[in-house]
């Protein structure tokens, strides 16, 4: 007991101090029976109090939680509870409360099942009550979130609610939140404070009672230590600066790395708590040797800079543009007579720039179409192979998914996704910034297989490729490259889904990619060079739908370039004041 005294007070004569105990006793003998379809009564029994210390009320609280009843009282007696639920299960826990305050909780009283015939009882005791909860806190500033689900066991009946208490360490304020539910979900607690080390308890409440709790402690963060600098590697006026995670992240989680150069303050980032590579470009201020540091960032602060990089020669030179496209993914089969396969997806497709150095030298690389199918149930496409220059690559196509037997495959994912087999085969998501996603197939078994993803869309029919001015139709139709069409030429068009015999003309593949065939057709092969993917096939061919292969276009400052190139297969040609160099193989461009 602390007494505190203030503001001048004095005293004469004698001065007792009395402090009250609460009772030590909790209620005993709690009995409840239904009184009508939204009441019940509660009979109870309480031990003999002090003269001084008398009872003065007994409160009775729900399970499932949210219903208080008190009664003020001297003795034993009866609680009339209100307001409840017809066809609710509802058991009960009391106190005994005087002057110094309440007493421990009693037992849980009997199960009442309120309904029109006055009421089903049965006994908690014959069930357990839950085990522990499991918990898994995350946080962010100011902000701790408690992700609860069941323990082991439930005890025998369903999980009526979970409560959590976030306790001050500090002997700050405790916060209290209950929720009346069963499974999982999560507490926020928001706005506490973020240097603070906080008690969290969770427990979980049935008819019977309540769990064990599941404590954990939850520590503040602060600002990451710094990370450790690896290399930094320089591709004409773009840098890579490589990093690995520092020792301490701060308990908190890292979100973003950020590089910064010295001189010229050019930075980069990467929003990602893993060991990577950040690109920096050198936007200005080329022919210039460089350092770079890396901080980390958590949602408590930054940290502080890493040791500084190797030095590197960011250089001048010129813009080469370029085009990069992927094989194409083949479509999937379609089982017997029924069921379609998907189409598969475009080959991945990136239109980029790089500023390079005179005479260095890229390696050019071609992806093949997918060919042929994988056998099993269902019979999927293959992928294609990716394509790449100039540091960059481009996805192969993901595969047409199959119908073997009514059971449907997914598309596969890729530059662009794979189509799904029909009956609801799932679709193949694309890759960002290269391609769109597949379509799923119909959901009848019997029915069509998804169109593969294309450059510039997707949808049931295979998704449309990209138009592209890089080459001109002249060219492209003489070298040819892409599909020409509308006085556009395309690339990485998605193979179209198969529609099954008698069920009508199969799906349209879009421009640069295969159209779905129909049973008992030939193979609807997306164009080489294209990158499009395959249309999906009917039951029953035993050919494949191959994707088209990759394509790779360099176009070039006339006046700037005076390198060369190499390969099997390599085609140039002139668009205004630029030259062409088209790979239709593997080779090596030299600026």
């Amino acid at each position: 007991m602390a007494i505190q005294i203030s503001g001048g007070v004095s005293f004469t004569g004698a001065v007792q101090i009395r402090s009250y105990l609460p009772p030590t006793q909790a209620p005993t003998n709690i009995t409840v029976t239904q009184n009508n379809t939204s009441s019940v009564n509660i009979s109870y029994t309480v031990a003999p109090a002090p003269v001084c210390t008398p009872i003065t009320a007994v409160t009775a609280y729900s399970i499932p939680p949210g219903i208080v009843a008190s009664v003020s009282t001297a003795g034993s007696g009866t609680i009339n509870v209100g307001g409840l639920i017809t066809g609710t299960n509802y058991s009960w826990y009391l106190t005994a409360c005087n002057r110094g305050g309440a007493s421990p909780y009693s037992t849980v009283s009997n199960i009442i099942l309120l309904n029109y015939s006055g009421g089903v009882t049965s006994s908690s005791t014959q069930y357990q009550t839950p085990s522990a909860p499991s918990i898994i806190l995350t946080n962010s500033t100011n902000t701790v979130l408690v992700n609860y689900s069941t323990g082991t066991s439930t005890g025998g009946t369903p999980i009526v609610s979970y409560t959590a208490k976030l306790i001050s360490k500090n002997y700050g304020p405790i916060y209290t939140q209950s929720k009346n539910t069963s499974g999982t979900g999560t507490f926020v607690f928001s706005n506490i404070c973020a240097y603070q080390n906080y008690g969290v308890d969770v427990y979980s409440t049935n008819l019977a009672g309540f769990s064990t709790l599941t404590s954990i402690t939850y520590s503040p963060a602060y600002p990451p230590c710094a990370p450790i600098i690896s290399t930094a590697t320089v591709c004409g006026s773009v840098v890579t600066v490589n990093y690995f995670p520092p020792a301490y992240n701060g308990n908190g989680t890292i979100s973003r790395y950020t590089a910064v150069s010295t001189p010229g303050n050019f930075v980069g980032y990467v929003c990602t708590p893993s060991a990577g590579g950040i690109t920096v470009s050198i936007s200005t201020s080329v022919n210039t040797n460089y350092t770079f540091q890396v901080y980390a960032t958590n949602y408590a602060g930054n940290s502080a800079l890493s040791s500084a990089s190797n030095s590197v020669l960011a250089l001048a030179g010129y813009v080469v543009n370029y085009l990069i496209v992927a094989g194409g993914g083949s479509g999937g089969l379609g089982g017997g007579q029924s069921g379609g396969g998907g189409g598969g997806g475009a080959g991945g497709l990136i239109l980029s720039n790089s500023r390079v150095l005179p005479a260095a030298s890229f390696p050019i690389v071609i992806g093949g179409g997918g060919s042929g199918v994988i056998g099993g149930y269902p019979s999927i496409g293959r992928v294609g192979t990716p394509s790449s220059a100039f540091c960059k690559t481009a996805s192969g196509g993901g595969y047409g998914g199959g119908n073997n037997g009514g059971v449907a495959g997914p598309g596969g994912a890729g530059g662009s996704g794979g189509g799904g087999g029909g009956g609801n085969g799932g679709a193949g998501a694309g890759t960002s910034g290269q391609g769109y996603p597949g379509a799923s197939g119909a959901g009848d078994p019997g029915a069509g297989g998804g169109g593969g993803g294309g450059g510039a869309g997707a949808g049931m029919v295979g998704g449309i490729g990209s138009a592209t001015t890089i080459i001109s139709t002249t060219l492209a139709s003489s070298m040819a490259v892409g599909q020409v069409a509308n006085c556009k030429v395309y690339f990485s068009g998605g193979g179209g889904g198969i529609v099954p015999s008698g069920g009508g003309q199969g799906g349209g593949g879009g421009l640069g990619g295969g159209t779905g065939a129909l049973y008992g057709y030939g193979v609807a092969a997306a164009i080489p060079n294209t990158g499009g993917g395959g249309g999906g096939q009917q039951g029953g061919i035993t050919c494949s739908s191959p994707g088209g292969s990759g394509v790779v276009i360099v176009s070039v400052p006339t006046s700037a370039w005076k390198g060369s190139y190499s390969g099997s297969s390599v085609s140039t040609g002139t668009v205004g004041s630029n030259t062409l160099i088209v790979f239709k193989a593997s080779g090596t461009f030299v600026a």
